[in-house]
């Protein structure tokens, strides 16, 4: 049993050096290792910025506007006032 131990046990020290390193490299150096998962939780990731929204349309040029009415005749003038009646005329003669 000692010697059966004590040929794993330098296998297993390998396998832990291959694991922190591959994890360390291709992790972006936050140290997690999938194989450790059941050990220590794994640490949360923040999710990638969405990708931008394509640009919206043009909108379209508005109709123009109707023209306006015309205006209507314009109101009439009050009649004016009659004058004085004139003077009498001088009598002809017979």
């Amino acid at each position: 049993m000692f010697v059966a131990l004590k040929n794993v046990l330098p296998l297993g020290i390998l396998v832990a050096i291959v694991c922190v390193s591959d994890c360390t490299s291709h992790d972006e150096g936050s140290g997690s290792c999938p194989q450790f998962e059941l050990l220590r939780g794994r640490d949360g990731r923040y999710g990638r910025e969405g990708a931008k929204g394509e640009k919206g349309e043009v909108g379209s040029i508005g109709l123009p506007g109707h023209q306006g009415e015309m205006g209507g005749p314009g109101i009439q003038g009050p009649v004016g006032i009659s004058g004085p009646r004139g003077a009498v005329g001088e009598r002809g003669e017979r």
